[in-house]
């Protein structure tokens, strides 16, 4: 299908530096890069630069948040519930090596596995394996058992074409299992309130939007549009939660954008600052920095 924009969120320089342009797609159903890469240029970028650059500052990051990680785990878990007494299989699509989601589930009673085009090759990790780099090579090597639970934790920002990741997802899934996503919630109220706050648009040469992130993110995601992404793939979604807003910290006057204590201070508060979102009951909101939410596959 030929993709529609119906509106233009963003056209200038990302974070990185390139021309970028976001469109709300009429066809699509949400907001992504326009035009888009190809396949072929998306290869070429994750080989040569995304796993051996910007991938490792990514896990140097997931390694200083691990509190806050640890926070989210426990809010995400409480909404999967307990874990199946006869199906208790979970596989992390994306899960990378950092396996600190994998090992809340397998704690939690799951058996798991992770899928990940990283991988060099199969092993065995911790006791959770990871394989690489597919469903198909997942139940090739005779690890295929029915699926109670899949995530897909930032992952959909990431690839060409989300509705066929999710239809892959959904042919592996047997009837009634469940689908757990995270994804960068952009262009949310917050941000557009630091724009308006100051005095310069964030879409120009002088200060870009913090959020955009191109060639690594072509979708950028909204509570609403990955809800009707997921109810047109055959899934009804059953909670829908944020994590707090670090947004905030520039509002209240510590800008970790370009000051390093407050940088800190970012990292420092996140955990407590989530706690007090979850217990608040403020999660639901889906007002935050991050959406997730648990799906349901419909037969």
């Amino acid at each position: 299908m030929t993709c529609q924009p119906i509106l233009t969120l963003y056209e200038g320089k990302c974070v990185r530096g390139r021309d970028t342009k976001i469109v709300f797609c009429g066809t699509c159903g949400y907001a992504h890069v326009y035009p888009k890469p190809s396949a072929e240029e998306m290869a070429e970028y994750y080989k040569s630069l995304y796993y051996h650059a910007e991938k490792p500052a990514y896990s140097a990051d997931q390694d200083r948040l691990g509190e806050y990680l640890d926070v989210v785990n426990q809010e995400k878990l409480a909404a999967l519930g307990e874990a199946r007494a006869f199906h208790r299989v979970a596989v992390d699509v994306g899960c990378g090596r950092e396996t600190r989601w994998m090992k809340v589930l397998a704690n939690a009673g799951y058996k798991c596995q992770g899928i990940d085009p990283c991988l060099a090759e199969s092993q065995l990790l911790d006791n959770l394996f990871l394989v690489q780099p597919d469903w198909k090579t997942y139940a090739g090597v005779g690890l295929w058992e029915p699926v109670d639970v899949v995530s897909l934790n930032f992952v959909l920002e990431h690839v060409l074409d989300p509705r066929a990741v999710l239809a892959e997802c959904r042919e592996y899934m047997p009837s009634d299992s469940r689908l757990l996503i995270e994804v960068p919630n952009d262009f949310s109220p917050d941000q557009m309130l630091i724009c308006l706050r100051e005095a310069v648009p964030c879409w120009n040469d002088r200060q870009v939007p913090w959020w955009v992130s191109t060639p690594d993110h072509i979708n950028y995601w909204t509570p609403g549009s990955l809800e009707n992404l997921l109810r047109s793939c055959g899934f009804r979604v059953e909670v829908m939660r944020s994590t707090w807003p670090v947004e905030r910290l520039i509002l209240e006057g510590f800008d970790y954008r370009v000051d390093p204590e407050a940088k800190k201070l970012a990292v420092s508060c996140r955990a407590e600052r989530q706690r007090e979102w979850w217990a608040l009951g403020k999660s639901a909101r889906c007002v935050g920095r991050t959406v997730w939410c648990v799906a349901r596959k419909e037969a």
